[in-house]
């Protein structure tokens, strides 16, 4: 029947396409302080990177307290507090031109999270996430602690 939906095929890659009512009900917040909108497109890149969602939320509150800015004296852009400078490659990998754009900035950061725990576990590899080197730091204890 050519007017019945579609059927997923499981391919990788085909990329977040916006809440469903089971993301609604299991995720978004809308007493949180990331606003709705932007916790779809959080949601999206978690999804994409394979990244815990309310790892990522912690890291953006120890971050920034939820908000898209310019932090280390410009260094650091968007919610997620990403080093443009550092991460370049990374950007053009995901066709990231603007960290803040919220969008490209959960991608890029979410992405970045993901290999620093690949590489060095939960702990170290947000210690590495912030401050570049694989230890556990007071960060690590911080953003873990936010998970509840």
């Amino acid at each position: 029947d050519p007017s019945a939906a579609p059927q997923d095929d499981g391919e990788a890659g085909e990329g977040f396409t916006g809440p469903d009512p089971m993301i609604e009900d299991t995720y978004l917040m809308p007493e949180h302080p990331l606003p709705l909108d932007k916790q779809v497109l959080l949601y999206g890149a978690c999804l994409e990177m394979g990244v815990d969602y309310r790892l990522a939320l912690a890291v953006i509150e120890q971050e920034t307290g939820y908000g898209n800015l310019m932090g280390d004296d410009g260094e650091s852009a968007g919610y997620m507090q990403v080093q443009e400078k550092w991460h370049r490659e990374r950007m053009a990998l995901l066709g990231v031109d603007d960290l803040l754009d919220p969008e490209g900035n959960f991608r890029v950061g979410c992405h970045f999270l993901r290999e620093c725990i690949d590489k060095y576990g939960l702990e170290r590899g947000l210690g590495f996430y912030n401050g570049g080197v694989a230890k556990v730091t007071d960060y690590s204890r911080e953003v873990l602690g936010r998970m509840g």
